[in-house]
């Protein structure tokens, strides 16, 4: 009798090397604090929109000027979403470092000033 390998699996196909470091992490409070402003711009868009016509004496409910209040909100949804998909807490400094970039046990004076002259 002839022995006959089973099929093999079929393989994963990886990304292109150029998307391998994307690694999508989800910022569902970054998400919801994003439709709070928009919801928030809205409601003052609104009201900036009624007013307006209520001074030129018209009785109309409107927003103030639709395309800009979309395309402000569109910049901040892109930006949400390359923070998304960057994956990383770029919000979050690196721990132990200060902004100057250096370590937390060295003196004040010493980061400040230098060595002391004798």
């Amino acid at each position: 009798m002839i022995a006959v390998n089973p099929p093999s699996p079929p393989t994963a196909q990886s990304l292109p090397s150029i998307f391998g470091g994307i690694r999508p992490r989800a910022r569902w409070r970054e998400f919801g604090l994003l439709g709070l402003v928009g919801l928030t711009l809205v409601v003052g868009s609104i009201s900036l929109g009624s007013t307006a016509r209520f001074k030129a004496g018209t009785d109309a409910i409107a927003v103030a000027d639709p395309t800009l209040l979309v395309v402000y909100l569109g910049a901040l949804l892109a930006a949400h979403t390359l923070q998304v998909l960057a994956g990383r807490r770029t919000d979050q400094p690196h721990a132990g470092r200060d902004r100057a970039g250096l370590k937390d046990a060295e003196p004040r004076s010493v980061r400040s000033y230098g060595p002391a002259h004798a």
